[in-house]
């Protein structure tokens, strides 16, 4: 076992929450959203509850007796715990790529240099 899979055992065990499941929470979490095609968005679940794509609503689907308060907390015990990292992100990067990219030749239009 893993130094990572005793970590995650240790501090489920503290949840009364099993440690194959957190390990399948937490790479879903990882892995990100995924769309109705079966392929990832591109988009990553957020930490907040009022999200478009709440991470705890991975965990409510990996644990059958998980409540939305259940939820939260083990998303707090496993960021303090350091399983999950909170990092700022653009939620759908090909749409801001696309303005930024639309904006940029606005400008080269305005300069003359096109």
């Amino acid at each position: 076992m893993s130094d990572r899979d005793e970590r995650i055992a240790a501090i489920m065990a503290r949840l009364d929450v099993e440690a194959a499941m957190a390990r399948e929470g937490l790479r879903d979490i990882d892995h990100g959203v995924i769309g109705a095609n079966g392929e990832p968005t591109g988009e990553l679940y957020q930490p907040r509850k009022d999200a478009t794509h709440w991470a705890g609503e991975v965990i409510i689907r990996h644990f059958s007796d998980s409540t939305p308060a259940r939820a939260r907390a083990i998303l707090g015990r496993w960021k303090k715990e350091g399983l999950l990292v909170e990092q700022t992100f653009w939620e759908r990067p090909a749409a801001r790529i696309a303005a930024a990219a639309h904006h940029q030749w606005k400008e080269v239009l305005r300069s003359g240099r096109a």
